[in-house]
């Protein structure tokens, strides 16, 4: 993983150099920026853990590498023509769903609230919970 993001990391690296803070009026360069800063970091929690698959620091920052690869993904195949309609649909279809993904995000806290004030299920929240038994 290191020899993988150590490349695009020199490159964009000399790039901002060369260009100053105009590196960062395109918005796909920030993406890029997050990608190798978050490699970077899952390579470091990486080295720290003794046992890196119980590590949650490893686990989400292995998380935000492989969304942002996704991304990236998605990026460089619009230059294909027989993929460009693929990804402009996924695209299309993502942006459209914000507005049910929210109202299905606020659903499901609402109904984990309810649950939790009922305290189903848990027992120690009551005195007399061998009385509920």
């Amino acid at each position: 993983m290191i020899i993988g993001i150590l490349y695009p990391f020199v490159y964009d690296t000399c790039q901002l150099y060369k260009q100053g803070w105009s590196y960062f009026s395109d918005a796909w360069n920030y993406t890029d920026m997050a990608f190798q800063w978050t490699g970077i970091l899952n390579i470091v929690f990486m080295f720290e853990a003794v046992n890196p698959g119980e590590n949650l620091k490893a686990i989400i920052a292995m998380s935000m590498v492989l969304f942002l690869a996704l991304v990236k993904t998605m990026f460089f195949m619009r230059i294909f023509d027989e993929l460009s309609h693929l990804v402009t649909l996924i695209r299309t279809c993502i942006y459209d769903l914000r507005h049910f993904m929210t109202f299905y995000v606020i659903i499901v806290f609402m109904f984990s609230l309810i649950l939790g004030v009922l305290g189903y299920q848990n027992f120690t929240a009551h005195d007399d919970y061998e009385e509920m038994l």
